[in-house]
């Protein structure tokens, strides 16, 4: 089976979802050249073609199906289904790993990220979310990035989704629905939100999981190539994600503050 076959988190959740309560529809939400959107409810997962790289929302295949925007589409937990096609589900999961807390500290405290730099978004306060982010302040910074700059993921959310994954790595799990209710209040793309609420439960595209073991294994060549590789990713995706998980493995508390944990609110999800 091709490498490029897989599926993401999202995508294994809607299979148990399926498989428990039978076959979910749903509908095509956008197309695009390398990718379909597809919504079941409030879950949104892709189709992806060749070259895209592993993520939580992805199904990658060899192709993408002749999908319209506004089709109808069904989910019985093997295959997503149109009337005029389908893609067969069959494929490995892939869910990215993330390193422990206490060694992530260790690595950094090491070899702290340095070179920190942001894209050139001009509606950013970057000061002013350096700040909340050296004071653990999440939702303050996510109040700041949120939907800013043009794009299906813009430029600001793709900076808080690598912040966000840095600091699902660095709090462990209990931070979690914490990290989801701030998701939940930031207003941007449904596409952006998607991919933010996976950051916060720790799934990211498979290169920034790479990007973290190199962080751990203290290896800075894996770490820059990782980087360059990350930066590719669309327009500016990449670079601005790369600047997110340096802001946050550079700046965040090793602590989130516990009020704010113990106060959270759960995410969507199935």
């Amino acid at each position: 089976m091709s490498t490029d076959c897989d599926r993401g988190a999202a995508f294994a959740e809607l299979t148990g979802a399926a498989r428990r309560t039978g076959a979910l529809r749903g509908r095509v939400v956008s197309v695009h050249r390398r990718a379909v959107y597809l919504r079941f409810d409030d879950v949104l997962v892709a189709l992806a073609g060749p070259g895209v790289e592993a993520g939580p929302l992805h199904l990658r295949g060899p192709a993408l199906p002749p999908a319209g925007t506004g089709e109808a589409v069904r989910f019985d937990g093997s295959r997503v289904a149109a009337r005029r096609w389908a893609v067969r589900c069959d494929v490995p999961e892939r869910i990215g790993a993330l390193p422990g807390p206490a060694e992530l500290a260790r690595a950094r405290r090491a070899d702290p990220a340095a070179g920190l730099r942001f894209p050139d978004e001009p509606d950013v306060a970057v000061d002013a979310v350096v700040a909340a982010v050296r004071n653990g302040d999440v939702p303050g910074a996510a109040a700041l990035l949120g939907g800013r700059g043009p794009g299906l993921t813009p430029a600001g959310d793709d900076v808080l989704a690598g912040l966000l994954l840095v600091a699902r790595a660095m709090w462990g799990p209990a931070a979690e629905p914490w990290l989801a209710g701030t998701v939940d209040r930031v207003r941007t793309t449904e596409h952006a939100r998607a991919f933010l609420y996976w950051a916060a439960r720790g799934q990211g595209l498979a290169p920034v999981h790479d990007w973290l073991a190199a962080v751990v294994s203290g290896s800075r060549d894996d770490r820059h190539r990782l980087e360059r590789r990350i930066a590719r990713i669309g327009a500016s995706s990449g670079r601005s994600m790369v600047a997110g998980l340096r802001l946050g493995l550079g700046q965040l508390p090793e602590s989130p503050v516990e009020t704010q944990v113990s106060t959270a609110t759960a995410g969507p999800g199935l």
